[in-house]
Order: structure tokens, then C-alpha cells, then sequence
């Protein structure tokens, strides 16, 4: 894929980005609010909370409320209501519902 083609996808998935000029803060956060990074930054997962009845809006609304950043990191899985630890057994179980749904 040629770099104009990963900027228009870029563009088209996540919108259009600042440029970073001179004197810009450089780095993978400087395009996000001050707020908004330092949130994203300080949380190691992307963390879904979602309910067996309702699994797949829960999934979609957990995920809608997220920057593209976040969506990048690593998933956790926590079904509501039930004790767990997601090591990737959850996340698993999470993938085979949806497919099932």
C-alpha cells in the first residue's frame, strides 16, 4: 500500500489528524486533547464490560465510546454480574458469542 493510500484510510477511519509544525509536542498522543491523553495513557487495556443478554450492543456501545487510540490496546473482557479474571479465556468466550449471535 503506498503512503497516499494509508493516509486517505487513515483519514477516512479516524478523521483528519493536525499536523504537527515546529515547536509541536511530538509524540503518539499530540494530535489528542491534553485530557483525552492523559486518560488513554494511563489505562494499559481497552476494557469491555458486557452482559450475556445483551452481548452484542454491549460490546458495540462499549467500543463507540472509545478513542482510535484506546482501540489499539490490549482487550480485556468483563462479563457483568460474574466473577473472573480475563487471561484470555473471556475474551475468547466473548469472540465465540458474538459469532454465534
Amino acid at each position: 500500500m503506498q503512503h497516499s493510500q494509508q493516509v486517505a484510510l487513515r483519514h477516512s477511519l479516524f478523521g483528519p489528524q493536525p499536523r504537527l509544525g515546529i515547536g509541536a509536542k511530538r509524540g503518539a498522543l499530540a494530535w489528542l486533547p491534553a485530557d483525552v491523553a492523559a486518560a488513554d495513557a494511563a489505562a494499559p487495556f481497552l476494557v469491555l464490560r458486557v452482559r450475556r443478554a445483551s452481548l452484542v450492543e454491549d460490546a458495540l456501545e462499549s467500543l463507540a465510546g472509545n478513542t482510535p487510540l484506546s482501540l489499539l490496546k490490549p482487550l480485556r473482557v468483563v462479563f457483568v454480574g460474574e466473577e473472573g479474571i480475563d487471561e484470555g479465556g473471556l475474551r475468547k468466550e466473548l469472540f465465540q458469542l458474538l459469532i454465534e449471535a
